[in-house]
């Protein structure tokens, strides 16, 4: 009774093929000292299929004596596989045919097949080694993997016991090679790869710099960046910074510009500036690693940064007013349009043109300048009701969020209206009558002036030459010089001794001829006093010769 009570045992024992095995039956008499009457041996069973109460075949009981009590393979093969128990047959009566001791799980197989090629590469501090071309990588469940490298004639574990084809490997990065052993393992054993030598610097992708920061300064930003951790001079060789501007939209760069910072001397923290950047333009920026052997990293995330904008620096061009309308009516309207402020001095976004006009004939400390806002980027405005009898002056400036731009060239809408010659303007009538006026008595008395002076320059040409045709005849009848200088005095004063006088020409002239005769009287009377006849212009005495 007991010894069908007794707990039956299982032991499960992996064999490769070729290996040998040897277990004896029973493992441990003390566990069955009440059982010495039995006869011990071994019993294949191919398909466990009979319990501590189940008979065997006598065909199977019949194997007993075959193996015996020493179950023994020098070398198995997969057909030595199977169950095996261990069978206590009672040698007198007791009314138990037999009893299964324990039951030996006999697994026969064959090791893992070598791993001929790996592939290895580092990025960053991380080196990965994978296998996937491997036939083990088809059923991993029944594999292990070890991965060992040797570093400086040591070596290290770098992955345990994975189910995986790939090992991930987290250490710093060596100039040197390394050599890279990886092992698989099955319930039947273990087999190594051949060494794999891989050489970490040429091969490694560097990390991507750390930390990158930009803040803007007047018309310039600054990068900062942190080089990767674990890197050396050794290895780094440059970082690559790119940029290239997003805003305005007009001045949108397609294409990335970079420039290169060496790592000679290599520091915790580096930065770059970039100068002569536009105002309000919006500029976006990235950057790579380079190690010395050629290897680039993969790219930062983008960083966008945009400048303080700044009061436009140019003014809107190309003002123009095409205004509608008949010559003849008294107003009309006008279209003025205009190209945009020059994007690269704008300094930010217009969002606003303010156009003023004003008449040109009001003085200019006083006139009144009219101002109409066009929001947006609109470049198109309307004057209406504008009057064609004066001129207007039209400028424009342009907007952003800072301040307004200088004022445009101004542009004139001439003024258009034509006077009625059925109506005209009294005021204009009553000032050309005026100038015609004036101008008529200034041509007369300049007229008149000439005439005159004419007149009086004939005159007295004339009155010259009969005096002088008196004188030759004076000379001729007196026949001597004294004759004519009394007949030259005598023209010149009167007589009686008293101070000439002047008189009209009329007088003068008819004085003139009566004094004459009557010198030609005397002059003839008088021959012994040939002065006689003259009267000295002064107030002195008569001589008394004569």
């Amino acid at each position: 009774s007991s010894s069908q009570n007794a707990k039956e045992k299982r032991i499960i024992v992996s064999v490769a093929v070729n290996h040998s095995i040897s277990y004896f039956c029973p493992l441990n008499t003390n566990t069955i000292s009440n059982l010495n009457d039995c006869q011990y041996g071994w019993l294949k069973i191919d398909n466990d299929t009979f319990n501590k109460q189940q008979i065997p075949k006598q065909d199977e009981l019949s194997k007993l004596n075959e193996i015996g009590q020493h179950l023994n393979f020098s070398h198995v093969v997969k057909a030595d596989a199977g169950n095996y128990s261990c069978i206590c047959k009672p040698t007198f009566g007791s009314g138990i045919n037999f009893l299964k001791i324990f039951t030996l799980e006999l697994h026969i197989g064959e090791p893992p097949e070598k791993i001929t090629d790996a592939t290895i590469s580092t990025k960053g501090i991380t080196t990965t080694v994978d296998w996937f071309h491997s036939n083990l990588c088809q059923n991993t469940s029944n594999y292990r993997f070890q991965v060992y490298y040797n570093e400086e004639q040591r070596w290290y574990v770098g992955c345990s016991n994975i189910t995986t084809c790939s090992c991930i490997m987290s250490r710093h990065i060596m100039i040197t090679s390394i050599e890279i052993v990886i092992t698989a393992t099955n319930e039947f054993g273990s087999t190594s790869s051949d060494r794999f030598f891989y050489y970490m610097a040429s091969n490694v992708v560097p990390y991507p710099p750390n930390s990158i920061m930009a803040n803007a300064e007047y018309r310039s930003i600054t990068i900062r960046w942190r080089a990767p951790q674990g890197y050396t001079s050794m290895l780094l060789y440059e970082f690559i910074v790119y940029k290239r501007r997003i805003k305005p939209s007009l001045l949108k760069e397609k294409k990335f510009t970079n420039i290169v910072i060496s790592t000679d001397n290599l520091e915790t923290s580096f930065k770059h500036t970039f100068f002569d950047l536009i105002p309000g333009a919006t500029y976006e920026f990235y950057m790579t690693s380079k190690t010395r052997y050629g290897k680039t990293s993969e790219p930062t995330k983008t960083v966008k940064l945009g400048l303080p904008e700044e009061k436009p620096n140019a003014a809107p061009t190309d003002l123009k007013c095409v205004c509608k309308g008949n010559n003849n009516s008294v107003r009309r309207s006008c279209s003025c349009s205009w190209k945009p402020i020059d994007p690269w001095l704008a300094y930010g976004d217009i969002f606003e043109y303010d156009l003023y006009y004003a008449m040109t004939l009001e003085d200019l400390d006083n006139r009144t300048v009219n101002k109409i806002a066009i929001a947006g980027n609109v470049t198109t405005v309307e004057l209406r009701n504008l009057s064609t009898t004066v001129s207007y002056s039209v400028t424009v400036l342009g907007k952003n969020k800072v301040g307004n731009s200088i004022h445009s060239i101004p542009f004139i809408i001439r003024q258009t209206f034509k006077a009625n010659t059925d109506s005209p303007n009294t005021s204009q009538v009553a000032t050309l009558v005026i100038i015609l006026v004036v101008s008529v008595l200034v041509v007369s008395a300049i007229l008149i002036l000439a005439v005159a002076f004419f007149y009086r320059a004939i005159t007295y040409r004339l009155t010259n030459r009969t005096n002088e045709d008196d004188r030759d005849s004076l000379v001729k009848e007196s026949g001597s010089v004294e004759s004519l200088a009394e007949s030259h005095i005598y023209e010149q004063i009167s007589f009686g001794g008293s101070i000439s006088v002047m008189h009209h020409e009329d007088d003068v002239s008819k004085h003139e001829d009566d004094a004459m005769q009557e010198n030609r009287l005397s002059i003839s009377t008088n021959d012994s006093c040939p002065y006689s006849s003259v009267i000295i212009a002064s107030s002195y005495p008569e001589s008394h010769n004569c």
